[in-house]
């Protein structure tokens, strides 16, 4: 069930998302290619549920956002399977994600050492 909170806090992941890609946008010196290659990923945890929320420049200049279906944390024994199994590989599939960005920042370091790329 959607609540007015969890509404509420889909903007504001939204934003922190955008915040996120600019910072990484200025990591790799705004380099077309490489921004493109950009993903920031953001959770929204309601009770016993999640939402994955996945920003990206697709054509270099515009953001998109990902939203996934609505993950359960199971509440029986039985429903681990149902549940618990496609919860956990959406986050290790949003962890292959950011390892695969923070990989392409650190191509861009030794690319650009004199840079202000850190």
């Amino acid at each position: 069930m959607w609540g007015t909170k969890r509404l509420l806090e889909k903007g504001g992941v939204a934003k922190v998302l955008k915040d996120m890609i600019n910072q990484l946008v200025e990591l790799v010196c705004n380099t077309e290619s490489s921004v493109r290659q950009l993903y920031t990923v953001g959770y929204i945890i309601s009770g016993l549920s999640m939402e994955l929320m996945v920003m990206d420049f697709p054509k270099g200049y515009s953001c998109r956002i990902a939203r996934s279906k609505q993950y359960d944390v199971p509440s029986s024994a039985e429903q681990v399977k149902s549940k618990l199994l496609p919860l956990m590989s959406v986050l290790i599939a949003s962890k292959l994600l950011v390892l695969r960005v923070m990989k392409q920042w650190k191509v861009m370091s030794i690319l650009a050492p004199n840079s202000e790329v850190h």
